[in-house]
């Protein structure tokens, strides 16, 4: 809820700093939302909005990478899908999904709807659109305990 969105804020806050504050050329980090559509929605403004999209403009040339994953990949803020450099999209069959999806990835939406578990259309920055096959888990989920996620941020 409101506390959630909160806190991610907070968070984009704190990593927006730390990228001002020690930036490099290459990926120092990255950093994965799921339910995306919940920080960045075409109808509404949560407190993550801005800034997850002024993240977008500056976390890339200072070494920061964020992944967005969601369901429902048209109902993100159309001005924000602008700013995605890469999308990955699994099997979409939903007309009104696919329409939306239609600006992004052109023609290749209509691949959406027979595509395999594992399959996803790929487009990059420079407008590239090709099929990815994932054999493994792109992220393995793992679940820590609030007392190794203690102890792994006071190494820091």
């Amino acid at each position: 809820g409101t506390d959630m969105l909160f806190w991610v804020s907070r968070f984009l806050a704190a990593l927006s700093a730390h990228a001002r504050k020690s930036p490099k050329p290459a990926l120092q980090c990255f950093v994965f939302f799921d339910e995306a559509d919940c920080y960045l929605p075409a109808t509404r403004k949560p407190v993550t909005k801005e800034p997850m999209e002024n993240g977008f403009k500056r976390f890339r040339s200072a070494g920061v990478g964020i992944g967005l994953g969601t369901q429902s990949p048209g109902d993100i803020d159309y001005k924000s899908k602008d700013s995605i450099t890469t999308w990955l999209v699994g099997r979409v069959s939903e007309p009104t999904a696919l329409e939306k999806l239609k600006k992004v990835l052109g023609s290749t939406v209509d691949r959406l709807p027979r595509l395999t578990t594992g399959s996803f259309a790929m487009k990059t920055e420079t407008r590239t659109v090709g099929r990815f096959q994932a054999t493994l888990p792109v992220i393995m989920p793992v679940q820590l305990e609030e007392s190794e996620i203690v102890r792994l941020a006071a190494q820091r």
